[in-house]
């Protein structure tokens, strides 16, 4: 089979997919599912001591998009902070994320960290033997990110959890903590330069480049004499 042959028999099945709405190739069942109703992108929880007079807050929030293809990347952000009185110095803050996640990279403040990471328990955690001060305005901001699996189904939510440990106080924990994620269907640039090995329908095998095919599929979903 020639090249050229092999090239635009890519292109049309690749557009093909696409304006089905499904995809090029495999990501699991379910693919083309319509994404279920977001949940919070962002969550406030404030803890009080035994008195009620010291309060301190965690804010859990999704850094960006909260619609995230099979394969992407997803950033959480927590950030720690007195809500009343005099908290005590933080000693530790954690993700508790779900299955189908993997640990890319993490910061404290800005700087990147590098946290202790359970994939038993599936958590990520940051700790500060010295403590954090998070009295007279100060606050700690723990930043997480996450791959998530590439063969996650379209339509998946995924919700995440998040823990604080005060000093003295003990760790603080939600789980789930009610802010999610929504894997949506990939869009076509995602879908041709997607697995294609992985299916037995290599474009190195045909000598084709991934780019070449995406300019096909373009070419193949308008309409004959445009321009």
């Amino acid at each position: 089979m020639s090249r050229t042959v092999s090239r635009r028999i890519a292109a049309s099945v690749a557009a093909a997919a696409v304006v089905a709405g499904g995809t090029v190739f495999s990501l699991g069942a379910g693919a083309g599912v319509a994404a279920a109703e977001p949940c919070a992108t962002q969550v406030t929880k404030v803890q009080y001591g035994a008195a009620g007079i010291v309060g301190i807050r965690l804010v859990k929030e999704v850094v960006g998009d909260a619609d995230v293809a099979p394969g992407g990347t997803v950033t959480y952000k927590t950030t720690v902070s007195s809500a009343e009185g005099v908290p005590p110095l933080l000693r530790a803050v954690a993700d508790y994320y779900p299955a189908g996640f993997t640990f890319v990279s993490a910061k404290v403040n800005n700087v990147n960290t590098t946290p202790a990471v359970d994939t038993n328990a599936r958590t990520v955690k940051a700790q500060s033997s010295a403590g954090w001060l998070i009295s007279g305005g100060n606050t700690v901001s723990y930043e997480t990110t996450y791959k998530i699996a590439d063969n996650a189904t379209p339509g998946t939510v995924y919700d995440i959890g998040a823990s604080m440990t005060p000093d003295l106080w003990g760790e603080q924990k939600w789980n789930p903590i009610g802010v999610c994620v929504t894997v949506r269907n990939p869009n076509a640039g995602e879908t041709v330069t997607g697995s294609a090995d992985d299916n037995g329908f290599s474009s190195s095998d045909l000598g084709i480049a991934p780019s070449d095919i995406i300019s096909d599929v373009i070419a193949d979903l308008l309409p004959t004499g445009s321009a």
